[in-house]
């Protein structure tokens, strides 16, 4: 599946948010999302992707469970079958925090004053 695809690499980690767009709290929490996911962009980080899967269009993958949305996940490089539930402030900063603690690749996480 596209799914599959998308988060069965051994290069790249992944923050999935399972949403439905009909759902106010997947709407509020989508910008944060969308900024996290610019702002990795922005700075040339491949080794994290930031992806939305709608869960009211599509069936819940395989080792995935979504009782409410939004829920969260954090697959680590070439992990898909451990994914991580996430379940802390929805918010840019919390959500790349959480990534940097697991980063299969932490240096691409840094900012430019960080140090390991």
């Amino acid at each position: 599946s596209n799914f599959e695809q998308l988060v069965d690499r051994p290069d790249r980690d992944s923050l999935v948010m399972f949403m439905s767009p009909s759902c106010p709290h997947c709407r509020a929490a989508r910008p944060g999302w969308d900024l996290l996911a610019e702002d990795l962009r922005r700075r040339g980080v491949e080794s994290m992707q930031v992806a939305v899967f709608d869960s009211s269009a599509n069936e819940v993958p395989e080792g995935f469970t979504v009782e409410a949305v939004p829920t969260f996940y954090f697959v680590a490089a070439g992990l898909r079958d451990t994914p991580m539930l996430y379940e802390g402030p929805t918010d840019e900063g919390s959500w790349l925090d959480f990534a940097r603690r697991f980063a299969s690749f932490p240096a691409a996480l840094l900012d430019e004053d960080d140090e390991l």
